[in-house]
């Protein structure tokens, strides 16, 4: 649908479409949009806590017996360095720590190699 009207894959799922995953589509935009209004005036770890609840990802890794509490484990984690990340933008401060947390866990993976 984004290919064949010429637009983002936001602006095509904000259209909503047709058939069965219309109302998969409309439930993850309605979600984005809440989130985008609740976490405007939050700290970071608070929206990286708010976005891990109301996404269901806790939710999830609470029913799985096999890896989830280390799943939560490492969650908990990411709130905690959230905490504590000073970002050079603060507009930004989403953006730059998610791709701080990538570059860190790519160098620990490499170290592990």
């Amino acid at each position: 649908m984004s290919r064949e009207q010429g637009v983002s894959l936001w602006q095509a799922a904000c259209s909503g479409g047709g058939g069965r995953t219309a109302a998969k589509l409309g439930e993850f935009v309605r979600l984005i949009e809440r989130l985008q209004q609740r976490c405007e005036t939050l700290t970071l770890a608070e929206t990286i806590s708010l976005v891990i609840d109301d996404s269901g990802l806790r939710a999830m890794y609470e029913q799985d017996k096999k890896d989830g509490e280390e799943r939560l484990s490492n969650l908990d984690e990411l709130v905690s360095a959230a905490a504590g990340f000073l970002p050079d933008q603060p507009e930004m401060a989403v953006v730059e720590f998610l791709a701080a947390a990538s570059l860190e866990a790519g160098e620990r993976q490499a170290e592990a190699a």
